[in-house]
């Protein structure tokens, strides 16, 4: 192979992981994108198609070179990868149809889907996240197509969308899915928002009012009363049901 030229030329070469020249990479990519001309276009249909048609699966990890090529997550039976394969993936088809694409990498905290994982390895950062850097419009876009549609609804989050526009990168608990904690004959209903998973599992062990709320400020601090009555550390603020006011 030729030595690829400097400049944005660079991210449209072929690379031992990133195989673009691949026979059955080359066939997926113009499959998917079809008679789509635009560029934009191309690339959210790759990112849709890749997103949900590869289950994110962190627990089957194969570190052999050959396995962490975009072709063999393609041809894998089980049609399921993690992200760094996924990200591969993604990279290789916008390379196929002359988008430039390259790798890029996260650690990241609150992850979501590998609660078990997390116990394994006993630490809640994850390093190595991938996404997929996408050029378009002359400049660069991150998209994430590592956890499919499936997974983020039984789990309760909205799927990370790309449109080719904005950087799509992490997931956050905004669809106001409600939930309710329980403790003993205590229960709380509230509502998930922005980055309500960083947080969920503390409410749960912390207890809960009848009815009232959290108050999260701009810095991710909590903002709570304490209840000396019954030892909890931390508590709801306690809210008129119908006005939503302090009592």
């Amino acid at each position: 192979m030729k030595n690829a030229p400097f400049g944005i030329e660079l991210y449209l070469y072929p690379t031992y992981f990133i195989d673009c020249n691949h026979p059955d990479v080359i066939e997926y990519a113009h499959n998917i994108i079809g008679d789509e001309k635009d560029k934009k276009q191309q690339a959210i249909k790759l990112y849709n198609a890749i997103r949900d048609g590869f289950r994110y699966n962190p627990y089957n990890i194969n570190l052999k070179h050959e396995e962490l090529k975009a072709s063999t997550l393609l041809n894998r039976a089980s049609k399921s990868g993690y992200c760094t394969e996924k990200a591969c993936l993604l990279a290789a088809c916008l390379r196929v149809v002359g988008i430039p694409s390259r790798m890029c990498f996260f650690d990241v905290r609150n992850h979501i889907g590998v609660d078990k994982y997390i116990e394994i390895i006993k630490t809640d950062v994850l390093t190595f996240h991938a996404c997929t850097d996408v050029f378009l419009d002359n400049k660069w876009v991150k998209a994430t197509p590592a956890f499919n549609k499936t997974l983020c609804d039984k789990l309760g989050v909205a799927a990370l969308e790309f449109d080719g526009e904005n950087d799509s990168i992490f997931q956050e608990f905004n669809d106001r899915s409600k939930v309710k904690i329980e403790d003993g004959k205590r229960s709380f209903t509230g509502y998930i928002v922005n980055q309500g998973a960083k947080y969920l599992q503390k409410i749960k062990s912390w207890g809960c009012q009848e009815f009232g709320v959290y108050i999260i400020d701009k810095n991710s601090n909590f903002r709570y009363k304490t209840d000396k009555a019954t030892e909890l550390k931390v508590q709801p603020i306690a809210v008129d049901q119908n006005s939503f006011e302090a009592k």
